[in-house]
């Protein structure tokens, strides 16, 4: 995150659909389905820009360019390693208040911890050159000033209720119950370790047997660990699984078509 090119337009930071996809776990397409199905909730200019035409053809010119002329100036940051393929006809850049909004949408662990990591490494590490004029004084703000906590808050102990968001969208994306994704998981976990006894020793140890199977996986650290990489490699089978479906029917279609 920290190496992710700084991109401008209009003197506004922005990152692209395809590094938003990259980060939020996705593909462009789903962004741009997303987006296309909630597009009375986004503003243009305040959410996202939409370059196409000469506008595109001026901005991919900037990338890389170096100079110093007006355009450049307030267009683009003059050392952005973007680059644009030029069968491009389209693209989105998205503002930070855009990448949150489609955070919202996609609705992932994955999104919100990469928005999360977006803002602090990103938007905001890159918003600190603002000039001091620039910043509104403390004292003309109405509200008080509270003082914050640096404690850091404690993380959320149980591995299910970290990626039970996770696991259900998994479970939408690949039209199947969140029960299969649960005993996937599971048959994963009983090829590396002893699940019956790792039961026993949840009973012995609380006094009271499980309720659930995930509670089980949540207690040992090392069930969790494993659990959270198979959890990984299924979200990325699924996505893949989606593209090659989609590349087959759109190559069915365009034979048909000819």
């Amino acid at each position: 995150m920290n190496d992710l090119p700084e991109v401008k337009y209009n003197n506004v930071l922005v990152v692209t659909s395809s590094q938003v996809a990259k980060m939020y776990g996705t593909t462009n397409q789903i962004v741009s389905k997303d987006f296309n199905r909630n597009k009375s909730k986004f503003t243009y200019g305040k959410h996202y820009f939409k370059l196409t035409g000469e506008e595109l053809k001026k901005f991919r010119g900037t990338q890389f360019c170096g100079r110093q002329n007006d355009y450049c100036k307030n267009l683009c940051s003059s050392n952005s390693p973007l680059q644009i393929s030029n069968k491009t006809r389209v693209l989105y850049l998205w503002t930070n208040r855009g990448a949150l909004l489609l955070a919202k949408i996609i609705d992932t662990d994955i999104a919100w911890e990469a928005y999360e990591r977006l803002v602090d490494f990103y938007f905001e590490k890159k918003d600190e050159a603002t000039p001091l004029a620039q910043i509104p004084d403390i004292h003309s703000y109405a509200k008080p000033v509270f003082q914050t906590s640096s404690t850091k808050v404690p993380r959320n102990a149980s591995w299910y209720e970290r990626n039970r968001r996770r696991m259900n969208y998994l479970a939408q994306r690949s039209q199947r119950q969140t029960k299969d994704v649960y005993h996937h998981i599971l048959k994963r976990l009983g090829e590396e370790f002893d699940l019956d006894a790792a039961k026993e020793i949840y009973t012995r140890e609380k006094g009271y047997p499980p309720k659930y199977a995930m509670d089980v996986v949540s207690y040992f650290p090392e069930l969790a660990e494993l659990a959270e990489i198979h959890l990984g490699i299924m979200e990325k089978t699924t996505e893949k699984s989606i593209r090659d479906a989609r590349r087959a029917r759109e190559s069915r279609e365009e034979m048909e078509n000819q």
